[in-house]
């Protein structure tokens, strides 16, 4: 059971983080679209974003007795084209903000709960 939380959350990581540096608080993705209809290049651009939000591929939110690593900008397009679920940019553009850069508040943000119900 924990290796699949920790799965969901290395997984989830690029999408929900918000990484509190100079970034726009929205990706200019139409929030309006559900993420699992986007196209390929909107979803590079969400993903890009959300990375970026996150601190970048490969840094390490480290959460008492393990870590969350941000994906590269390809782990979470890959990811979000197997999405089916009925979530909106909107919703994720929140997930990512609402954590403030922490992967931690991954389990703990009602606004991310949704990741755990969308990622494989």
């Amino acid at each position: 059971m924990r290796t699949c939380l920790l799965l969901a959350l290395a997984v989830a990581l690029a999408a929900c983080g918000g990484g509190g540096g100079d970034f726009p608080p929205e990706s200019g993705v139409d929030p309006s679209l559900t993420v699992s209809a986007l196209a390929t290049t909107d979803l590079d651009t969400l993903c890009e974003w959300s990375t970026d939000a996150e601190g970048g591929a490969g840094h390490v939110a480290h959460c008492g007795d393990f870590d969350v690593t941000t994906n590269t900008v390809a782990m979470c397009v890959a990811n979000l084209e197997m999405w089916t679920c009925p979530t909106t940019v909107a919703e994720y553009e929140a997930s990512v903000n609402a954590t403030e850069g922490d992967g931690c508040r991954l389990l703990t943000e009602e606004a991310c709960g949704f990741f755990f119900e969308c990622s494989p």
